[in-house]
């Protein structure tokens, strides 16, 4: 299963591509991209930390919240970025067989 999300995105004015598959294995992959600033391998690395935020009027919450909901799931969060070429976010969570919910 392949397709695309549609959100509000209100502060994400450089997301270019939302994307959504469900691979073999049984995990689904959320990829976020986008054409920003982009990071360097020490801001990488920060992600997902209390308070670290790259915006001037971030908490640092947002990621560091999202985080720990992705790993509660069992599942994994991969970020590759170019700084000033942007961001990609590759999210993989398990699957479970069950009933579709309407």
């Amino acid at each position: 299963m392949s397709g695309y999300l549609s959100f509000a995105k209100p502060q994400a004015e450089h997301v270019e591509e939302v994307d959504f598959t469900q691979q073999v294995e049984e995990i689904a992959t959320v990829e976020i991209k986008d054409q920003g600033i982009g990071m360097t391998p020490q801001e990488i690395e920060r992600l997902g930390t209390p308070c670290y935020s790259m915006k001037r009027s971030g908490t640092g919450l947002g990621l560091m919240v999202s985080y720990r909901i992705i790993e509660s799931f069992h599942g994994k969060i991969k970020v590759v970025s170019k700084k000033g070429k942007g961001t990609q976010f590759f999210i993989r969570l398990p699957v479970e067989k069950g009933p579709v919910l309407a």
